[in-house]
């Protein structure tokens, strides 16, 4: 059992370390590696030390040179424990030791079958050996397909999911059903001109949000991840958690962000000097490049509307949504014509 006791306590104290502040732990994900880390660390170990005779007495009598595989397996545990610790390299190392369990269980279910013991004990029967085994496949998958799953994608998990192509109507002024998307039921043959103002918001940011991820999507980036190199590339190297507050979201997000953001060469931890305990981060050569080459293509492309050309239109727009976000009230519109009764949601 000493194994699942070494994953659960290093998931428990490195969340812990993460909400009391260390930025580098600061969420599930990150806590999950360092607890499996610690367990092949123990399990590691135990090929090298007073255990090491039972070990080699559980592999399988037809499997060649027992003592061999113990010390592959071993090392093979402790290295993939150290690439846990790693962001950029935690999916693959955790992908490597599924197998690696995998390929070892039958030394388990031959040692249950024979009744060997273990440090003077029976060795765990098979039944719990398996329910174990099933638990640290699962912890070990979990961070393997963290990638996919949008814990350090980027910013992929919580971004809006694009609207279909056809969920706002072509018509300047109208939206009819050839033109209604499954994401908008309630904007059938509504004129935009009675639409609310709070309504009109939310509609313009996903289609600037959909035009922004098919721009980004083509220089393998998201806008959550483009956000942190633009945010760096002004300010310079920064503190984990100014970052987060500087890109509007929490620092347990940012964690997957950065891992993905390292992982692709364009951005670099630090450990702060003045303070261990916090994490800072910087752009790297290719990462700057990256920023330059991105705010060259954006500054290229045509005016998205012609407030673009009106500084004075875009000031008044600029000073509006600076409001909404500021005071996180609803929007309102007061025009002579505005109708309290009948107004689309």
């Amino acid at each position: 059992m000493a194994p699942l006791f070494a994953l659960l306590a290093g998931a428990a104290a490195a969340r812990i370390a993460g909400l009391l502040g260390v930025a580098a732990l600061d969420g599930w994900h990150p806590a999950l590696r360092v607890g499996l880390a610690l367990m092949f660390v123990v399990t590691g170990l135990a090929h090298f030390a007073s255990r090491r005779g039972d070990l080699i007495a559980m592999v399988p009598p037809w499997l060649p040179r027992p003592g061999l595989l113990v010390t592959v397996t071993g090392v093979l545990e402790l290295v993939g424990a150290l690439a846990l610790l790693v962001p950029a390299t935690a999916p693959w190392s955790a992908a490597g030791l599924v197998l690696l369990m995998l390929t070892m269980f039958p030394a388990n279910v031959s040692a249950a079958r024979r009744r060997l013991t273990f440090a003077g004990r029976p060795v765990t029967p098979l039944g719990l050996r398996t329910a174990l085994q099933v638990v640290f496949v699962a912890a070990a998958v979990a961070v393997a397909l963290a990638p996919l799953t949008g814990r350090s994608d980027g910013g992929r998990a919580g971004t809006p999911p694009p609207l279909p192509p056809d969920s706002i109507g072509r018509s300047a002024n109208r939206l009819g059903p050839d033109h209604q998307g499954a994401n908008m039921p309630f904007m059938d043959l509504v004129v935009l001109a009675d639409v609310p103002l709070g309504r009109l918001l939310v509609t313009a940011g996903h289609i600037v949000s959909q035009r922004w991820n098919r721009l980004l999507a083509e220089h393998g980036l998201t806008q959550a991840g483009m956000g942190t190199l633009i945010t760096l590339a002004r300010h310079g190297e920064l503190p984990h958690r100014v970052v987060a507050e500087r890109c509007f979201i929490r620092p347990a997000t940012l964690t997957g962000i950065v891992d993905t953001l390292e992982r692709d060469g364009l951005v670099e931890r630090h450990r702060d000097d003045a303070d261990r305990r916090s994490v800072r981060l910087a752009l790297t050569p290719a990462g700057r490049a990256r920023v330059a080459e991105l705010t060259t293509l954006m500054q290229a492309r045509a005016p998205m509307t012609s407030v673009d050309a009106d500084p004075a239109k875009a000031e008044v727009i600029r000073q509006f949504l600076l409001e909404v976000i500021g005071t996180g009230e609803e929007p309102h519109v007061t025009s002579p014509d505005a109708r309290p009764e009948g107004r689309a949601c």
